[in-house]
Parts: C-alpha cells; structure tokens; sequence
C-alpha cells in the first residue's frame, strides 16, 4: 500500500469544493451515501458518528417517515382543525 501524505488544509479546501466543510454535512452525505448502497464498507469511526447522529436526532425529535414532510402536514391539518 502507498501511502500518501496531504496537509490539513488541502483536505480542508477539497472540503469546501464539495460543500463538505463542516461535520454535520459531511454525516448528511454519509447517510445518502448509505442509503442508495446495498452493503457499504464503513470504518468504525463512520459507524460510531452515524451511531451517534442517530442518537442526536432521537434527543431532538427528528422523526424519520416514509415520505418527507408527512409528519408536517399531519400537524398543519391538526393545528388547523383545532383552531376551528
């Protein structure tokens, strides 16, 4: 195996070439990424930051549907319902 060395900063810039720059992105972009794939190879560090996210969004009420924007639309009908 060859290894290559790169400066933080080159990684950093390819980062924000691919909108990448901050962590919660590049979680975003994992998630995706594992979504379209049947059996990705991951690293552990991969799997305990999606772990980890997955808790996070637990503890802030994220709620993973079906179809995006259900939830939204269920609460819209009910506010609007209990207004009448």
């Amino acid at each position: 195996m060859n290894w290559i060395i790169v400066a933080p900063a080159t990684v950093r810039s390819v980062w924000v070439c691919h909108d990448l720059e901050t962590f919660q992105k590049r979680l975003k972009v994992l998630e995706a990424f594992m979504a379209q794939r049947d059996s990705p190879v991951l690293t552990e560090s991969q799997v305990q930051a999606l772990e980890k996210r997955k808790l996070e969004k637990q503890v802030e009420g994220e709620i993973e549907t079906e179809h995006p924007g259900y939830l939204d639309v269920k609460t819209r009908i009910t506010w609007a319902q209990s207004k009448a």
